[in-house]
C-alpha cells in the first residue's frame, strides 16, 4: 500500500512541476518573467510541506483519496522531499540561473528612469 501512496504523491508533485513548466514556456517569455512563477513556486512547498504535516491534503488531490491509508512514515517522508526540493535542489538551481536578476533588474529600472528623464 505504501507504493501506492507514494505513486500518488509524486503524480500530485508532477502535476504541480508540470503546470509551472507551462507558465514558464511561450513565445516571447524572458528570463525575469519567469522568475515570480519558479519563487512562487519554491514558496509552495514550505505550504505544501506544512499542510501534509497536519494531515490537510487539499492541495494533493490524488493523495487526498489515500488519506487513510497513510501512516506517519509516508508523511515523514514527503515532508523530507518537500524540504529537500525547498531547501537544497531547487534554491541551487535558481542560484545559478537568477544569480544576475538583480543586476538586470536594477540596470532594467535605470533605463526606465532615464528614459522617462529624457522624454520629461
Amino acid at each position: 500500500m505504501a507504493a501506492r501512496c507514494d505513486i500518488f504523491f509524486l503524480c500530485d508533485i508532477f502535476t504541480k512541476l508540470n503546470d509551472l513548466n507551462k507558465l514558464l514556456q511561450g513565445n516571447g517569455k524572458i528570463l525575469i518573467d519567469c522568475k515570480p512563477f519558479i519563487t512562487t513556486f519554491i514558496s509552495k512547498l514550505v505550504l505544501y510541506k506544512t499542510s501534509i504535516s497536519k494531515r490537510q491534503f487539499h492541495q494533493f488531490p490524488q493523495l487526498d483519496s489515500l488519506k487513510d491509508e497513510l501512516v506517519h512514515e509516508d508523511l515523514t517522508t514527503y515532508r523530507s522531499y518537500l524540504q529537500s526540493l525547498h531547501g537544497k535542489r531547487l534554491r541551487k538551481a535558481c542560484e545559478t540561473v537568477f544569480g544576475h536578476i538583480k543586476t538586470m533588474i536594477s540596470y532594467s529600472g535605470f533605463l526606465d528612469k532615464l528614459t522617462k528623464n529624457i522624454a520629461n
